[in-house]
Protein backbone atom coordinates (compact mmCIF):
# COMPACT_ATOMS: atom_id res chain seq x y z
CA UNK A 1 0.00 0.00 0.00
CA UNK A 2 1.63 3.44 -0.74
CA UNK A 3 1.82 6.89 1.46
CA UNK A 4 -1.03 8.49 1.99
CA UNK A 5 -1.61 12.29 1.66
CA UNK A 6 -0.09 14.91 -1.04
CA UNK A 7 2.62 14.25 -3.14
CA UNK A 8 5.88 15.53 -1.37
CA UNK A 9 7.13 18.31 -3.36
CA UNK A 10 10.40 18.86 -4.66
CA UNK A 11 13.06 21.26 -3.15
CA UNK A 12 15.72 21.95 -0.86
CA UNK A 13 14.81 20.97 2.85
CA UNK A 14 15.63 22.74 5.86
CA UNK A 15 16.93 20.50 9.17
CA UNK A 16 13.16 19.88 10.13
CA UNK A 17 12.27 18.48 6.86
CA UNK A 18 10.13 22.27 5.84
CA UNK A 19 10.71 23.54 1.95
CA UNK A 20 13.26 26.18 2.49
CA UNK A 21 11.81 29.51 3.13
CA UNK A 22 14.66 31.27 2.00
CA UNK A 23 13.51 33.44 -0.82
CA UNK A 24 16.12 32.51 -3.82
CA UNK A 25 15.08 28.89 -3.77
CA UNK A 26 11.44 29.57 -3.06
CA UNK A 27 12.03 31.46 -6.81
CA UNK A 28 13.54 28.47 -7.94
CA UNK A 29 10.68 25.78 -7.24
CA UNK A 30 8.35 28.50 -8.68
CA UNK A 31 10.42 28.56 -11.79
CA UNK A 32 10.37 24.98 -11.97
CA UNK A 33 6.67 24.52 -11.20
CA UNK A 34 6.04 27.20 -14.34
CA UNK A 35 7.97 25.86 -16.61
CA UNK A 36 6.74 22.10 -15.86
CA UNK A 37 2.99 23.59 -16.23
CA UNK A 38 4.17 25.37 -19.42
CA UNK A 39 5.21 22.00 -20.75
CA UNK A 40 2.70 20.08 -19.77
CA UNK A 41 0.01 22.65 -21.80
CA UNK A 42 2.31 22.72 -24.70
CA UNK A 43 2.97 19.19 -24.94
CA UNK A 44 -0.74 18.58 -26.52
CA UNK A 45 -0.36 21.06 -29.36
CA UNK A 46 3.39 19.66 -29.98
CA UNK A 47 2.45 16.27 -30.14
CA UNK A 48 -0.80 17.50 -32.37
CA UNK A 49 1.91 19.03 -34.92
CA UNK A 50 4.05 15.90 -34.99
CA UNK A 51 1.23 13.62 -35.13
CA UNK A 52 -0.96 15.17 -37.85
CA UNK A 53 0.92 17.46 -39.48
CA UNK A 54 4.19 16.06 -39.11
CA UNK A 55 6.44 17.98 -38.39
CA UNK A 56 9.83 16.89 -37.47
CA UNK A 57 10.86 16.52 -33.68
CA UNK A 58 13.34 19.58 -33.40
CA UNK A 59 10.93 22.13 -34.96
CA UNK A 60 8.04 21.34 -33.22
CA UNK A 61 8.43 24.51 -30.89
CA UNK A 62 8.94 26.78 -34.29
CA UNK A 63 6.33 29.79 -34.68
CA UNK A 64 6.09 28.64 -38.51
CA UNK A 65 4.49 25.18 -37.86
CA UNK A 66 1.89 26.74 -36.56
CA UNK A 67 0.52 27.41 -40.18
CA UNK A 68 0.27 25.88 -43.27
CA UNK A 69 2.40 28.23 -45.11
CA UNK A 70 4.99 27.69 -42.56
CA UNK A 71 5.10 24.08 -42.43
CA UNK A 72 5.22 23.98 -45.94
CA UNK A 73 8.52 26.84 -45.82
CA UNK A 74 10.07 24.35 -43.05
CA UNK A 75 9.86 21.42 -45.45
CA UNK A 76 11.23 23.55 -47.97
CA UNK A 77 8.32 23.56 -50.26
CA UNK A 78 8.08 27.05 -50.18
CA UNK A 79 11.22 29.52 -49.96
CA UNK A 80 11.58 32.25 -46.94
CA UNK A 81 10.54 34.95 -49.42
CA UNK A 82 7.29 33.82 -50.06
CA UNK A 83 6.57 33.25 -46.53
CA UNK A 84 7.71 36.66 -46.39
CA UNK A 85 4.93 37.69 -48.97
CA UNK A 86 2.66 35.52 -47.19
CA UNK A 87 2.80 37.00 -43.90
CA UNK A 88 3.08 40.59 -45.58
CA UNK A 89 -0.20 39.98 -47.41
CA UNK A 90 -2.31 38.57 -44.15
CA UNK A 91 -1.01 42.13 -42.72
CA UNK A 92 -2.35 43.97 -45.49
CA UNK A 93 -5.87 42.23 -45.76
CA UNK A 94 -6.39 42.52 -41.60
CA UNK A 95 -5.86 46.37 -41.94
CA UNK A 96 -8.02 46.46 -45.20
CA UNK A 97 -11.23 44.60 -43.36
CA UNK A 98 -10.14 46.73 -40.54
CA UNK A 99 -10.54 49.96 -42.66
CA UNK A 100 -13.92 49.25 -44.21
CA UNK A 101 -15.50 47.76 -41.09
CA UNK A 102 -16.25 44.19 -42.09
CA UNK A 103 -17.66 41.81 -39.90
CA UNK A 104 -15.04 39.72 -37.95
CA UNK A 105 -14.63 36.21 -39.03
CA UNK A 106 -16.21 33.21 -37.40
CA UNK A 107 -14.21 32.10 -34.88
CA UNK A 108 -12.92 31.69 -31.33
CA UNK A 109 -15.32 33.96 -29.19
CA UNK A 110 -12.88 36.09 -25.87
CA UNK A 111 -15.51 36.97 -23.52
CA UNK A 112 -13.12 39.15 -22.27
CA UNK A 113 -12.78 41.59 -25.65
CA UNK A 114 -14.10 44.98 -25.60
CA UNK A 115 -17.13 44.95 -27.64
CA UNK A 116 -17.53 47.93 -30.74
CA UNK A 117 -15.96 49.68 -33.57
CA UNK A 118 -13.80 52.05 -34.05
CA UNK A 119 -15.24 54.20 -36.89
CA UNK A 120 -12.37 55.50 -39.05
CA UNK A 121 -10.30 57.48 -36.35
CA UNK A 122 -7.82 58.06 -38.87
CA UNK A 123 -9.17 58.28 -42.47
CA UNK A 124 -5.67 58.63 -44.14
CA UNK A 125 -4.35 55.29 -42.72
CA UNK A 126 -7.87 53.81 -43.50
CA UNK A 127 -7.23 54.96 -47.02
CA UNK A 128 -3.65 53.95 -47.18
CA UNK A 129 -4.85 50.30 -45.95
CA UNK A 130 -6.97 49.89 -48.53
CA UNK A 131 -4.83 50.93 -51.19
CA UNK A 132 -2.28 48.50 -50.00
CA UNK A 133 -4.26 45.62 -50.16
CA UNK A 134 -6.04 46.60 -53.37
CA UNK A 135 -2.35 46.68 -54.99
CA UNK A 136 -1.81 43.14 -54.16
CA UNK A 137 -4.73 42.07 -55.29
CA UNK A 138 -3.84 43.86 -58.56
CA UNK A 139 -0.38 41.88 -58.80
CA UNK A 140 -2.43 38.59 -57.93
CA UNK A 141 -4.47 39.30 -61.08
CA UNK A 142 -1.23 40.03 -63.00
CA UNK A 143 -0.38 36.88 -62.29
CA UNK A 144 -3.35 35.49 -63.15
CA UNK A 145 -3.79 36.86 -66.11
CA UNK A 146 -0.34 35.75 -67.57
CA UNK A 147 -1.31 32.36 -66.60
CA UNK A 148 -4.70 32.26 -68.11
CA UNK A 149 -7.03 29.36 -66.45
CA UNK A 150 -4.08 27.00 -66.00
CA UNK A 151 -4.56 27.97 -62.10
CA UNK A 152 -6.06 29.54 -59.97
CA UNK A 153 -4.59 32.09 -57.85
CA UNK A 154 -7.38 33.72 -55.68
CA UNK A 155 -8.78 30.22 -54.69
CA UNK A 156 -4.88 29.01 -53.71
CA UNK A 157 -4.24 32.30 -51.44
CA UNK A 158 -7.80 31.99 -49.68
CA UNK A 159 -7.70 28.57 -49.14
CA UNK A 160 -4.59 27.75 -48.30
CA UNK A 161 -2.65 30.98 -47.12
CA UNK A 162 -5.81 33.07 -45.18
CA UNK A 163 -8.33 29.77 -44.36
CA UNK A 164 -4.78 27.61 -43.82
CA UNK A 165 -6.43 24.81 -45.69
CA UNK A 166 -4.25 21.77 -46.15
CA UNK A 167 -4.54 21.81 -50.33
CA UNK A 168 -1.23 20.07 -51.36
CA UNK A 169 -2.63 20.09 -54.99
CA UNK A 170 -2.57 23.67 -54.81
CA UNK A 171 1.30 24.48 -53.50
CA UNK A 172 2.05 25.03 -57.39
CA UNK A 173 -0.38 28.12 -57.51
CA UNK A 174 0.62 29.16 -53.87
CA UNK A 175 3.88 29.42 -54.93
CA UNK A 176 2.99 31.65 -58.25
CA UNK A 177 0.81 33.90 -56.45
CA UNK A 178 3.31 34.55 -53.31
CA UNK A 179 6.11 35.16 -55.97
CA UNK A 180 3.88 37.96 -57.61
CA UNK A 181 3.48 39.33 -53.85
CA UNK A 182 6.98 38.83 -53.54
CA UNK A 183 7.95 41.09 -56.27
CA UNK A 184 4.98 43.67 -55.26
CA UNK A 185 6.09 43.64 -51.83
CA UNK A 186 9.77 43.83 -52.85
CA UNK A 187 11.11 41.02 -50.77
CA UNK A 188 13.05 39.68 -53.49
CA UNK A 189 15.40 43.16 -54.14
CA UNK A 190 15.79 43.63 -50.15
CA UNK A 191 17.16 39.99 -49.52
CA UNK A 192 19.66 40.55 -51.74
CA UNK A 193 20.56 43.69 -50.39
Amino acid sequence: MGKRGPRRQEGKREAGGRLSRKPIEKQARDIARVAADEWEAMNTALMARWRVHHVPMEKLRDQMAGSYIGRLCLTGELTQQQYDAAQAYLADRRDYHMAIDAPKQMGAVDLNAVHGRTHHENVGRSQQAVTRFMAAEAAIQTAQNIIGLHGNLYAAISLCVVAEVDLHHMVGDVRLALNALARHYGLGNRRAA
